[in-house]
């Protein structure tokens, strides 16, 4: 996903939700203010997840993982907050 401008609606529970993803890449992106999570893991098979170079000042939590995702799925660097 590059170049994401969204907001989230305040039923969601993230603005990009990931079940058992392998390989996704973040970039650019620039979410709208929101009490909700811009990302969240879940599911055992999600692994190589990437969060690079975005402006993620306006969300609460840049990252939720849900209890049965890898913890080491997740690469983030350059993010504005």
């Amino acid at each position: 996903v590059s170049s994401l401008d969204a907001a989230a609606t305040s039923e969601a529970c993230a603005l990009i939700r990931l079940r058992n993803v392998d390989g996704f890449l973040a970039h650019g992106c620039r979410p709208q203010a929101a009490e909700t999570a811009f990302v969240l893991l879940e599911g055992a098979d999600t692994d190589r997840i990437s969060i690079i170079g975005n402006d993620l000042s306006e969300v609460a939590t840049v990252v939720q993982q849900a209890g049965d995702s890898v913890s080491g799925a997740l690469f983030e660097q350059g993010n504005r907050r």
